[in-house]
């Protein structure tokens, strides 16, 4: 979709949207490591990434048993944003923990804390975006993110999900006046229904607040 008839005759770029290895191993039950560019692995909200962002580096994962109702997991992960030949490489750094609860047969509520740093900012060669402009000014970010999802399986026939976010950037340092103290970002919302096959349809609201430095603006 992104290429057409032109150029005389040139070779075409391509265009990868996932491409990774897992690997599961049997006598440790619940874990996972995953590497490669890999469908966002930790849980959050929209408020952060849109969904069709997909993130490159590696991921590891412990989904304990579950605990009677509840479930709790954890994750960890090492991502990076853009190499650079002449300094430091921007990256990002990412801890997870959580717990799954089925509250009855037809509830789910789902809660996540993550701790993201990113570090070398500065030369991640990304869009500021509503970010302080040069992305000098902010030469990492630490994020605390959290993320609830409360998934009811059926009213009035479809099923129903809402959710909550709330992030806050610990390391936002900007002594511009105009982003000063622009550091904290939240998002609620409602969706109904679920697109799965032909025929189905699905409504999601969705109300959010981001301040400037608050997360990684593109």
């Amino acid at each position: 979709t992104n290429q057409s008839f032109t150029q005389g005759f040139s070779k075409k770029p391509v265009w990868i949207d996932l491409a990774y290895a897992r690997y599961t191993p049997k006598d440790f039950k619940g874990f996972s490591i995953i590497a490669g560019k890999m469908a966002r692995p930790w849980i959050t909200n929209d408020i952060f990434f849109d969904s069709d962002v997909n993130p490159e580096g590696a991921w590891a994962q412990y989904k304990a048993a579950k605990m009677g109702m509840f479930q709790p997991f954890a994750g960890a992960g090492y991502f990076v944003v853009n190499e650079s030949s002449g300094g430091d490489d921007s990256t990002m750094y990412i801890l997870q923990g959580g717990v799954k609860a089925d509250i009855t047969a037809d509830m789910v509520y789902t809660f996540a804390a993550n701790y993201q740093e990113w570090t070398g900012f500065s030369a991640s060669g990304l869009s500021p975006r509503g970010n302080a402009n040069p992305l000098s000014r902010i030469p990492g970010m630490r994020i605390v993110n959290l993320s609830n999802n409360l998934d009811v399986a059926e009213v009035f026939g479809k099923p129903l999900s809402v959710f909550g976010d709330f992030a806050y950037n610990f390391g936002e340092d900007d002594p511009n006046g105009d982003y000063k103290d622009q550091n904290k970002a939240f998002a609620a919302g409602v969706k109904w229904g679920k697109n799965k096959k032909k025929g189905d349809w699905s409504v999601k609201y969705r109300y959010g607040y981001v301040e400037a430095n608050a997360l990684p603006g593109a």
